[in-house]
């Protein structure tokens, strides 16, 4: 069960993954990259599993760490091109605009993803990513994106399609992202697929986050 954390530009962050029973490569790839205006969170998720799968999520992911652009749907288009031909993926993402604070995401696929938020008398104190029908690289929807402004102690957790729906009531606010991952993929995580829990912590001012940081 790979597990690491880290900082970059107002997050701190941690995932657990695990591939299928059966397989040495999984197909479920995180990162975070900073990119123009604030940092990029993603989750891609191979269509199945095995080589093809993990090519596909590697192609993607390498795609989304050559980019400097902020900017979500461009994003998007940019690994759907990149990706015609492969397996293609479910594709989640996410920027963190710093100085704003404001989270704009994005899903095509079946990557879930729920912002929980510290202020428990926030309403709604949870909201769930909408995700479009499709697979980034073979079949892509209309794209719209969803603007939301974050406080410092929320947080952002995805989580790929091995990982059963009843994560999104389990987030507990007061685990730190590495430790809040293992637990979520521990409780929901299945042993028929790939899976993956990737789990980012807002911080407050941009001076209190340490130099970017990602991970394959």
């Amino acid at each position: 069960m790979p597990l690491l954390l880290g900082r970059a530009p107002g997050v701190e962050w941690g995932f657990a993954a695990t591939a299928m029973a059966g397989q040495s490569r999984s197909g479920d790839r995180q990162l975070v990259h900073p990119v123009r205006g604030g940092t990029l969170l993603a989750v891609a998720d191979g269509l199945g599993h095995g080589d093809e799968a993990a090519d596909a999520a590697a192609r993607c992911a390498k795609v989304l760490m050559g980019s400097k652009s902020g900017r979500v749907i461009p994003l998007v288009r940019t690994c759907h091109d990149a990706l015609i031909g492969s397996r293609g993926v479910a594709l989640s993402l996410a920027v963190l605009d710093v100085a704003s604070r404001e989270l704009t995401w994005l899903s095509v696929g079946n990557v879930r993803g729920v912002l929980v938020r510290a202020d428990e008398r926030t309403v709604p104190p949870r909201e769930e990513l909408l995700s479009r029908g499709g697979i980034v690289g073979l079949r892509l929807p209309a794209l719209h994106a969803s603007t939301l402004s974050v406080e410092a102690g929320d947080l952002f957790v995805m989580a790929t399609d091995g990982v059963d729906v009843g994560f999104v009531s389990s987030v507990d606010t007061h685990l730190g992202p590495a430790e809040l991952a293992t637990a979520l993929l521990a409780q929901h995580g299945g042993a028929t697929d790939d899976a993956l829990v990737f789990v980012a912590r807002l911080l407050g001012p941009l001076s209190d986050a340490a130099p970017a940081a990602r991970a394959r």
